[in-house]
């Protein structure tokens, strides 16, 4: 998750302007954290999610509670899901058929690929993630767990967010590194990076990475070297100077421009009608050395960037109906 995103108060300045453009009034439910707006006789109501604990998994949740650890966003419905953005495997295969670029996979155990990482066909927030291998003889696949291989592409890692079929923001990270000192192992200089930024991580998850690259968490670097230790969106040793936050629609990137617009007017054209108007999506990707943008997923109810509430609301007030249809919230 972006720093940007991480702090409450950079989603009420961004909501705080086009408010002021809509003649809008705001209403904030500090027990529910249900934001009600209402322009020109017309309401909306946003819902919030929250990042969340339970028994030591990571989870999104609507419920302000004791589990709540971080608010990340505000949308107008709950609980839009659709398959495409629920099996991995479905959204691999679309993109192929569809002309999007995504790295090459296979489910086949006896594929002959090289430098490949292990997922599941459904999973959340890269916690299945194996790997990466030099090659799939490295590594059994799982069946019965939906397991495939999928080539691993270097590169910095992207969440593109889209309001319908529009590229809204794009959140792009560098891979995150470390930097020798010619005396401290991987495992002291990542620590060290940690215990500053008060943050936890099970070392070993790294070990396999290392290993891709000939390396181990007791490898000693040069002085200066720089070293990618991790290739995981949200990865907890992450720094500011390495991440950057692009709104799309102020300052759109030229060479991704193209590709970002036809990505999601395939995905959003994908999404089942019931679900398509006013919907948020991200798609998760890679870009490579030459800008190549791999997608690797579509994730449907995401945290919620603050750049998309502008487009969001503009959106949803140009609506004639007085309220919008909101789905059921899952048990």
């Amino acid at each position: 998750m972006s720093f940007y995103q991480r702090d409450l108060l950079n989603h009420f300045r961004e909501l705080q302007p086009v408010l002021l453009r809509l003649g809008a009034e705001a209403f904030l439910d500090p027990c529910a954290f249900v934001l009600r707006l209402r322009s020109g006789g017309i309401t909306r109501v946003l819902y919030p999610q929250f990042m969340a604990f339970t028994g030591g998994v990571r989870r999104y949740t609507m419920n302000f509670n004791s589990d709540a650890v971080r608010f990340i966003g505000w949308c107008p419905y709950v609980n839009r899901r659709w398959p495409l953005a629920s099996e991995k495997l479905l959204f691999k295969e679309f993109a192929v058929q569809n002309g999007i670029l995504t790295p090459d996979y296979s489910v086949d155990p006896s594929a002959a690929m090289e430098d490949v990482v292990v997922k599941r066909s459904v999973s959340s927030f890269g916690v299945s993630i194996k790997g990466p291998f030099r090659s799939s003889s490295d590594h059994s696949l799982d069946a019965g767990a939906k397991e495939y291989f999928e080539r691993f592409v270097p590169g910095r890692i992207a969440k593109v967010w889209y309001w319908n079929d529009q590229p809204v923001c794009l959140e792009l990270e560098r891979m995150p590194i470390v930097k020798g000192n010619g005396v401290s192992t991987i495992r002291e200089v990542v620590g060290r990076r940690l215990f500053q930024r008060g943050r936890r991580m099970v070392f070993e998850s790294l070990a396999p990475f290392l290993k891709y690259q000939g390396l181990t968490l007791d490898t000693v670097l040069e002085r200066g070297k720089e070293q990618i230790v991790e290739f995981r969106y949200g990865s907890p040793l992450l720094v500011p100077d390495f991440a950057s936050d692009v709104n799309l629609i102020s300052n759109m990137i030229p060479y991704l421009e193209s590709p970002m617009c036809d990505i999601g007017r395939k995905l959003w054209g994908a999404i089942p009608q019931h679900a398509r108007a006013n919907t948020v999506f991200t798609v998760d990707a890679i870009v490579d050395e030459e800008n190549r943008l791999w997608t690797l997923e579509m994730n449907s109810n995401p945290a919620i960037h603050p750049y998309v509430y502008p487009v969001m609301l503009e959106s949803l007030f140009a609506a004639k109906e007085e309220t919008v249809a909101v789905e059921a919230v899952a048990s």
